[in-house]
């Protein structure tokens, strides 16, 4: 199987990755786990599979993610970690991640983005965090994405949004702020 390049488990009662499941998988660029019982991943689960472009493993039970877990995988383009239990990020999450272009954690508990947590991702397209607990967008949380196009924070608990927040997203044509708590805008959006 070392010509694998897709890889789906999807709707099954899966609860634990072993960290050798992936070995000699080389070729892998798409891997699917979503709609399973899976609460945690090793920061090694992914090792060695630098040919991998796009991790699904919305639906599950994650609460957290390692910071680095997506070490070296450099040519991931597609993160999807939807529908967990996910409860922050750390500013180191997507270090060397170069090559992504799309982000959904849309419906889970996360309270935070870390000011760096998108640093260096200059080919970042599409972020969706609808429908988690943010409470505040840093200024500089979306600095340097240059490509990005859409934005999607609705339904958090964002109260104050700076004026800089989206400044210099030339870009952007796709901002979603809907049902948010949202009481002060300093100064302009963009």
């Amino acid at each position: 199987m070392t010509k694998l390049e897709y890889l789906g488990f999807e709707n099954n009662k899966i609860e634990e990755l072993d960290t050798t499941l992936f070995n000699g998988l080389n070729s892998l660029k798409h891997i699917s786990f979503s709609f399973n019982q899976i609460n945690k991943i090793d920061p090694f689960t992914f090792n060695g599979l630098i040919q991998l472009e796009e991790i699904h493993f919305s639906c599950n039970k994650i609460v957290r993610l390692h910071p680095t877990t997506f070490n070296r995988l450099n040519n991931l383009k597609w993160i999807n970690f939807a529908y967990n239990k996910i409860e922050e990020l750390d500013a180191t999450s997507f270090n060397g991640l170069n090559s992504l272009k799309k982000i959904d954690f849309y419906k889970n508990e996360i309270t935070n983005i870390h000011p760096a947590t998108f640093s260096g991702l200059t080919n970042l397209e599409d972020i969706d965090f609808w429908s988690n607990k943010i409470k505040k967008l840093n200024a500089t949380t979306f600095n340097g994405l240059n490509n990005l196009k859409k934005i999607n924070i609705s339904l958090n608990q964002i109260r104050i949004l700076h004026s800089s927040t989206f400044s210099g997203l030339t870009n952007l044509v796709e901002l979603k702020y809907d049902h948010d708590k949202i009481r002060k805008s300093c100064c302009s959006i963009m």
